[in-house]
């Protein structure tokens, strides 16, 4: 008995002597993986306090394989380091780091095509840092992305580093700058209605041709995506609903650094607008007032333009009746089976924002008063998206800057955001070369020069001459946009020019007016938008005009009126335009309307009035008919209007006749041609493809039939000049022909064919007009 209860006893001592080793073993193995210091060695320029910030192995915590790794990481990740060790030992953690060197300075060399700041622009390694090979690595791809963009694929970049003494060390990138990757060729396939060289000029990419040098000639992807979203702007703009680009490739020419860059598209068919609805959530607002400003109605073609201009219409309305705290959304519903695109705007309510502070970044030439007179919205305003995006297109507009870009950016206040001005500018100085031939004036040239921003003010300055066997001059100007702070533009301008109206094989033929005439004016003037579509110009000009070289055996009254004259006149003009494109209008109408008011000092005294009107109409996708017509009128009050104040009317404003061929002519030998002081022009015109030719040759023809007449002429009343000596008819001239355009990728060329079917015996004929001219 007593050996069993010495057994029982003997194995509870052995369980609790177990028990307490296990809790002793466990105690002891904690107490073993405890950080009980951090030790930090080969840091000369790091601070300790700052690699311990790095790690995740903290003193007092439990060492683990894990943090340790994850410490590594974490330090590599600074850049300071090239090599890291961590060791745990009887409680304290030691890092033993080997700092990266510090880099001293960063050169570039070979690189010419690129500017040096630009590049070191794009670097993530900067003087003073700590060096990194990963860092090295990428500053190597974004050189080269850098040399992409300016299309020189074939760049190729090697970076070579130098040692220095108190690890340190030099950067050295050697650039071999590759030729610029340029487009050969631009082709589209698919396009039926819009031929390749219209397309051509929608998009910003462009072939490489002597007449491209300052545009995009070269291949950029960036670009590219662009010219999708141009491109389905445009087909947008012209009833293609469900147009769509399928691809956009650029093959690379074999041997060469050039592409080839080919659109496919799919043009998809014509829409016209089906049911337009409403859905207004703002009750005070009523529909009718808003359905006034939707500037398209059910059934006339599909134009998304006119939907963003209804949108913005409807925005601006709400934000000046007090409502800026709207959504305007224009949601499309394709019909595919009747080719409808129904609509409906639905405006609600959405968050209240005001403008804080409104900070402009990238404007290193431009003042900020340029920049801000272009915003519609200032600081306190309510926050309104319309008035966003009109101040970012305004500020596009000016063309002084590659790229615009305005964001909102949050404040510690909910209901304020500050906006964001972000610019990068561009060169705004350019210099032309024009060259063509006219039979009116035989070979043109001219030179141009124009600056954008003066002077970072934002001032435009031209300066044209031009010399021609008939024509030579200069014109000069200067503009300043939203002249005192207004939103008039306003400027001066002065010319100088000599007209020789006498012979020449090359341009103007003996029937024209038979003396010289000089002319140096200076005028200011203003000119302001009063709506979209509606502008007004106001202009003083005063001007020393001479007369002589007569030809031998002129009429009298030509001779009588040689000498200076001095003509002070103001004058104003009216345009409104609602046509689709102000290039190459297919719909829409214009109006422009021109008076001059001369006798505000001077010789002359005479009210000139010239109204010009226009429609396009789109009979089919090929074929546009054009209407137009002109009338003038020049009054003298109280004085005679002078022979070099007269129209003239023939070449291109009456084809079929020759240059002042129509009008007032001298009975005398040399038959001169005298001018007049009443004109009207018509014409009617439709424009169709050349039959046989493929779509995408740019070549159209036009028939037309022009009608008009010029008629009556003052004499002075000491003048022994009388009714008796010259022709004077109102009778219509009218001529009908045909003509083919050719729009090349230089300029467009024109020949027009003409009959005169009506006419008076005096007047001079020209069935044959052609013009070309290019810019280089």
């Amino acid at each position: 008995m007593l050996d069993i209860i010495k057994i029982s006893f003997l194995k509870k001592i052995n369980t609790l002597i177990g028990i307490v080793a296990f809790i002793f073993t466990v105690n002891s193995f904690a107490e073993g993986n405890k950080i009980n210091n951090i030790e930090i060695e080969g840091n000369t320029r790091t601070e300790r306090s700052t690699v311990v910030t790095y790690l995740s192995l903290k003193k007092g915590s439990d060492y683990t394989q894990d943090k340790a790794d994850e410490s590594i990481k974490t330090l590599y990740n600074t850049g300071f380091f090239s090599k890291i060790d961590i060791n745990f030992k009887s409680g304290v953690v030691v890092v033993s780091v080997v700092e990266n060197p510090i880099i001293n300075k960063i050169d570039f060399i070979g690189n010419k095509a690129l500017k040096t700041d630009v590049l070191s622009q794009e670097l993530l390694s900067k003087n003073r840092d700590f060096f990194s090979r990963s860092k090295l690595s990428n500053d190597v791809s974004r050189l080269l992305d850098v040399y992409n963009k300016a299309g020189r694929f074939s760049t190729k970049i090697r970076p070579q580093t130098a040692k220095l003494p108190q690890n340190r060390v030099n950067i050295l990138f050697e650039i071999e700058e590759g030729k610029k990757s340029t487009i050969k060729k631009i082709i589209f396939i698919g396009n039926n209605r819009f031929s390749s060289n219209e397309l051509k000029s929608q998009i910003m990419s462009k072939e490489d041709r002597i007449y491209n040098l300052l545009r995009v000639n070269y291949y950029d992807s960036d670009i590219v995506e662009y010219d999708k979203v141009l491109l389905t702007k445009f087909y947008h703009y012209h009833g293609y609903a469900n147009f769509k680009v399928i691809s956009a490739d650029a093959d690379i020419v074999p041997g060469t650094t050039r592409f080839v860059l080919t659109f496919s598209i799919e043009e998809g068919d014509k829409y016209n607008f089906g049911k337009v609805e409403l859905r207004n959530e703002i009750l005070q607002v009523q529909d009718q007032d808003i359905s006034k400003l939707i500037r398209f109605k059910e059934g006339e073609q599909y134009n998304a333009k006119l939907i963003e201009d209804s949108t913005q219409a409807i925005i601006k309305y709400l934000a000046v009746s007090g409502y800026p705290f709207v959504d305007v959304r224009a949601n499309t519903e394709l019909d595919k089976d009747n080719k409808l695109v129904n609509m409906e705007f639905v405006i609600s309510k959405s968050p209240k924002f005001y403008v804080g502070r409104i900070n402009i970044n990238g404007n290193l030439k431009t003042y900020d008063s340029v920049i801000r007179r272009e915003l519609r919205i200032s600081e306190g305003d309510p926050y309104n998206s319309f008035f966003i995006e009109n101040s970012e297109q305004r500020l596009k507009d000016l063309d002084f800057f590659e790229k615009v870009e305005i964001k909102a950016e949050k404040t510690l206040d909910k209901d304020v955001v500050d906006l964001i001005v972000n610019v990068e500018e561009k060169s705004t100085a350019s210099l032309n070369f024009s060259a063509g031939y006219s039979t009116s004036d035989g070979p043109i040239g001219i030179i141009g020069f124009t600056e954008k921003n003066l002077l970072g003010q934002g001032k435009k300055v031209n300066l044209n001459v031009q010399k021609s066997p008939v024509i030579q001059g200069v014109n000069f100007s200067l503009t300043q946009p939203n002249f005192l702070q207004s939103t008039v533009d306003a400027g001066f301008s002065a010319k100088v020019s000599e007209r020789n109206n006498t012979t020449s094989s090359l341009g103007a033929q003996s029937n024209s007016l038979p003396f010289k005439s000089r002319d140096v004016s200076a005028a200011v003037f203003m000119n302001y938008d009063i709506t979209d579509n509606l502008s007004h110009s106001v202009n003083y000009s005063i001007s020393n005009e001479t007369i002589d070289g007569v030809v031998p055996g002129s009429a009298a009254i030509i001779n009588e009126q040689t000498g200076r004259n001095i003509v002070s006149s103001v004058g104003h003009g009216l345009s409104y335009n609602r046509t689709d494109s102000r290039i190459n209008p297919t719909s829409g109408y214009a109006l422009n309307l021109n008076q001059i008011l001369a006798g505000l000092g001077g010789d002359s005294r005479f009210l000139k009035d010239v109204l010009e009107g226009s429609y396009y109409y789109p009979i089919t996708d090929n074929l546009v008919l054009k209407i137009a017509s002109t009338f003038g009128n020049i009054y003298g009050l109280g004085k005679y209007v002078r022979i070099n104040e007269n129209f003239v009317l023939g070449g291109y404003t009456l084809r079929g006749f020759d240059y002042a061929g129509v009008g007032p002519r001298d009975k005398g030998a040399n038959a001169d041609a005298l001018g007049g002081k009443n004109y009207y022009t018509g014409t009617i015109e439709l424009k169709f493809p050349v039959p046989g030719l493929p779509k995408d040759s740019d070549v159209s023809a036009a028939i037309f039939s022009d009608i008009g007449s010029l008629w009556d002429i003052d004499i002075p009343s000491n003048s022994q000049y009388h009714a008796g000596q010259f022709f004077n008819n109102k009778s219509p001239r009218v001529s009908v022909g045909i003509g083919f355009i050719w729009v090349t990728s230089v300029a467009p060329f024109r020949v027009d064919f003409a009959r005169a079917m009506k006419k008076e015996p005096y007047d001079k004929l020209r069935p044959f007009l052609f013009s070309f001219s290019a810019l280089f």
